[in-house]
């Protein structure tokens, strides 16, 4: 027979396990807080030379637009541009692998589909080869991104882009920062 404090030892050990196989499982965030915490829902800026703009309404959802085999399906995250109809969309192709810092030039992570804006009358668009530098930061990730909680995230960086003013082509940089809220829209 086991005494009292075996059996307190027992199902503290037992509540324990129970607890890391449920955050595994769920794939929460490494410091178990689902959501974006108090990140803005329009904290995304988009600066080419001294103008910025920024983008807002946030979502992810699971469309398959760039899956790999043995990965959960892939999530599109797209924003617009406050005040506007441009968009900046990631393809996210392997969401299980995700939280933390990801380097925005590895594809395999994330890929940065579209980037377009309107900016004093002109439009700048991310050049269709590009490779984009920098980083994506991904907080409050859970659930492969698809928890209804939704994530915080964070970009640092940049990718080369055309600027159109008056039926005149501009090569640019397209900075692009800030940390948002992006709301997980599940099936």
């Amino acid at each position: 027979m086991r005494s009292r404090d075996n059996w307190g030892s027992a199902i503290r050990s037992t509540i324990s396990a129970v607890a890391v196989a449920c955050a595994l499982l769920a794939g929460c965030a490494d410091d178990g807080n689902c959501g974006p915490g108090d990140a803005p829902a329009d904290g995304m800026t988009l600066t080419v030379g001294s103008d910025t703009v920024q983008f807002e309404r946030w979502t992810s959802s699971p469309n398959n637009d760039c899956s790999e085999a043995g990965h959960p399906t892939s999530l599109t995250v797209d924003g617009i541009q406050a005040g506007g109809s441009f968009h900046v969309t990631f393809c996210l192709p392997r969401p299980d692998e995700l939280g933390g810092s990801v380097d925005l030039s590895d594809s395999n992570l994330v890929q940065v589909i579209n980037v377009a804006a309107e900016i004093n009358g002109c439009t700048a668009v991310k050049d269709a080869m590009a490779t984009p530098t920098g980083t994506a930061m991904f907080t409050g990730y859970c659930g492969d991104g698809t928890d209804k909680s939704g994530y915080a995230l964070e970009l640092d960086g940049s990718v080369a882009g055309t600027q159109t003013c008056n039926m005149t082509d501009t090569p640019v940089t397209i900075e692009l920062g800030g940390r948002f809220a992006v709301e997980a829209l599940t099936p």
